[in-house]
């Protein structure tokens, strides 16, 4: 509609409502005309709209920060498990491989047997 020449203006939803709470009828004809109203009185408050490439990262974003934490949570689950037949992890089994670890340990370790609830 730019390309055309129409002036596109994206207004403040909560402003825009508290200026048509005052009209007595509210159908959406009279809504519309309300917003024209607005919009030519120049009452409405006009807000920025993202880019879909803002969109687009953000959506990225939350999709990996969800993936770490569902690779976390299994990790623990698995880990959970291990334990019970005693087994013992570090706390940096999916860690990435550049940082080094803090101590020259074991990753992993033996419980005694009388600990043990099944034998492998």
């Amino acid at each position: 509609m730019r390309e055309r020449g129409v002036p596109i203006v994206c207004m403040d939803a909560r402003h825009a409502n508290a200026a048509l709470k005052m009209m007595p009828a509210k159908t959406d004809r009279n809504e519309a005309i309300g917003l024209a109203q607005i919009i030519r009185a120049g009452w409405c408050k006009s807000v920025h709209v993202k880019s879909t490439a803002s969109y687009d990262a953000r959506a990225l974003s939350a999709t990996r920060s969800q993936f770490v934490q569902i690779r976390c949570d299994l990790e623990n689950q698995i880990r959970g498990v291990l334990r019970t037949l005693g087994i013992l992890f570090g706390k940096r089994v999916g860690a990435s491989p550049s940082v080094p670890r803090k101590s020259s340990t074991a990753s992993w370790m033996r419980l005694p047997q009388s600990k043990l609830s099944w034998k492998p």
